[in-house]
């Protein structure tokens, strides 16, 4: 039988070198921390990818001129498109893959009261019957909270206004349902999308924590690299 060579490292070496140089990956961001051993502390494939479907769904709930009128599976889309979008900001956070900029990121959001001391399934169809629009209280949230919301969701409903665009969403996990219902303005959303689409965070420290065992990561206040 025929025998193959092995390729040659030192060709594999250049090619991976001229593949790796061709953009920013968060491998050459990441600092090593004081016993490093040669391993790669990542956990997520180039963080980049998962930006860029960030960035695909902030353009789909912009405001248009002429908005497309309002169909069953546009608002499916846009339901699906968010939920993704918060699982993609959670585990961005959750990696380090982002700046303190996504992660502090102030959401100014509306939280309705409960109606009734329990809200069941039958609530969710008819959110007025469960919750109180009209006595809504401004408070301010971290992206953290508000994803866990959408990933968990009892109940949402997308909202469009007078001129047909995506205008609110009315959210609320399970945990939390007998507590308030959030709306959650789409400007907002898409505002922290955006951010998070291009926050690549250029230093990250590492610190070993006796008590948990584990590294506490902190990233940079940058939220572009450049070059």
């Amino acid at each position: 039988s025929t025998r193959i060579a092995p390729p040659n490292p030192i060709v594999m070496r250049g090619i991976f070198h001229r593949l790796r140089s061709t953009q920013p990956t968060d491998r050459q961001m990441s600092t090593r921390p004081t016993n490093y051993k040669e391993k790669h502390i990542t956990k997520m494939i180039e963080s980049r990818y998962w930006k860029e479907e960030l960035s695909r769904i902030a353009k789909t709930i912009k405001p248009l001129r002429k908005p497309r009128q309002w169909s069953e599976r546009a608002c499916c889309v846009v339901e699906r498109d968010l939920m993704i979008g918060f699982f993609i900001i959670r585990r961005l956070i959750e990696l380090n893959k982002v700046s303190s900029r996504t992660r502090d990121f102030s959401m100014k959001v509306y939280s309705c009261p409960t109606r009734k001391i329990k809200i069941t399934q039958l609530d969710g169809h008819w959110i007025p019957d469960g919750y109180d629009l009209e006595n809504e209280k401004t408070e301010t949230k971290k992206p953290t909270y508000i994803s866990n919301q959408f990933i968990h969701a009892y109940t949402s409903f997308v909202l469009r206004d007078e001129t047909r665009n995506w205008s609110d969403v009315y959210v609320i996990s399970d945990f939390d349902r007998n507590d308030c219902i959030w709306r959650v303005p789409i400007s907002v959303i898409r505002e922290l999308f955006e951010l998070a689409s291009d926050d690549y965070p250029s230093r990250l420290e590492y610190v070993f924590d006796p008590s948990k065992g584990d590294y506490i990561v902190t990233t940079d206040q940058e939220n572009r690299i450049t070059g």
